[in-house]
């Protein structure tokens, strides 16, 4: 996601969350698959942030074809996925992203 406009339609959609991060997930019109990241300054230093945003890039890249095409999906990372560890934060996000894709295509 590159617009506030696809960022703001999305996080209007289902939310689910743990405690490393909150996902966003709703419907798109277009039928595309979308995904886009918020780490804050809160997370940390820039160094921080980007590491966050890699590893969560990489986490969604091997749960991409598991969204049904024409969702949106938003992953905000919180300030404690700075200091945990790889597999936690991938066990987390992906089934917080599971719980939100179900939500937002229920009826």
């Amino acid at each position: 996601m590159r617009h506030s406009a696809d960022f703001d339609a999305t996080t209007s959609g289902s939310r689910q969350g743990c405690d490393l991060a909150v996902v966003y997930a709703a419907r798109r019109a277009d039928g595309r698959r979308l995904v886009g990241y918020i780490v804050s300054r809160a997370v940390g230093n820039s160094v921080t942030r980007h590491q966050v945003t890699r590893r969560l890039r990489a986490i969604m890249a091997t749960n991409l074809l598991t969204i049904p095409t024409g969702t949106g999906v938003v992953i905000r990372a919180l300030p404690a996925a700075a200091g945990c560890r790889f597999e936690a934060l991938d066990q987390a996000v992906t089934r917080s992203v599971g719980r939100a894709v179900a939500k937002a295509h229920l009826p």
